[in-house]
């Protein structure tokens, strides 16, 4: 087996991407992240949703959950635009030290070349 046999593709946005607009194609489409490429066209990182999803929900509720059942879905509709609106995927992403490098491999590499 090898790369090229394990290789799916993903969906992918860019940094100039904006954010809700981001956002809206992975709750459209279930992802549980987004490939992010940079101005020239390479993997910059995954943005996972649950980093986009921290963009938008409030301290209080990430710290206690049980407090999202007192917001009614507009309430929830006009976070996401207040917490999203303006920014760009960029702005989601961390920060550069903290960004996990991405891994590529040659599409003939075997499992164990991948793995290594």
């Amino acid at each position: 087996m090898k790369a090229r046999d394990l290789a799916q593709q993903l969906p992918t946005v860019t940094v100039d991407t904006p954010a809700l607009e981001a956002a809206r194609y992975i709750a459209a489409e279930r992802l549980p992240g987004i490939a992010v490429l940079g101005a020239d066209g390479r993997p910059v990182e995954v943005l996972p949703a649950s980093q986009v999803l921290r963009a938008v929900i409030p301290t209080p509720i990430q710290e206690d959950p049980s407090l999202a059942g007192v917001m009614d879905e507009a309430s929830a509709d006009r976070l996401c635009h207040e917490g999203l609106g303006q920014k760009r995927v960029a702005d989601l992403m961390r920060p550069r030290h903290e960004r996990v490098q991405l891994a590529a491999v040659d599409p003939h590499a075997t499992v164990v070349e991948c793995a290594a």
